[in-house]
């Protein structure tokens, strides 16, 4: 995994991390965070194990900005696209908006 698809995916995780914030008023935990991470690694297709997801938490609990999350959430229009995001990843429905 290349440092753009890790930031990628990091934004993703990080987009979602703030929406369940936001609309379910909790955090995800740690554990939570490395299950979507794996969820989010074999829906693109890449090998993956301990590290590359411990990797990806990383990013997402080291990322503070969350004025850019939020802004990037609106220009993506990811509020919209939760539903189609927890399908793409099969997440179990708890998580669905």
């Amino acid at each position: 995994m290349d440092d753009k698809l890790a930031g990628g995916i990091g934004m993703e995780m990080s987009m979602y991390m703030d929406w369940h914030l936001d609309n379910k008023e909790r955090d995800l935990t740690w554990d939570e965070i490395a299950m979507i991470a794996e969820k989010i690694l074999i829906r693109e297709g890449l090998e993956h194990g301990h590290d590359e997801i411990f990797f990806l938490q990383g990013l997402v609990f080291s990322n503070t900005d969350f004025e850019a999350i939020k802004k990037f959430r609106e220009q993506t229009n990811f509020d919209r696209q939760v539903s189609g995001f927890c399908k793409s990843i099969a997440l179990d429905k708890k998580y669905y908006p």
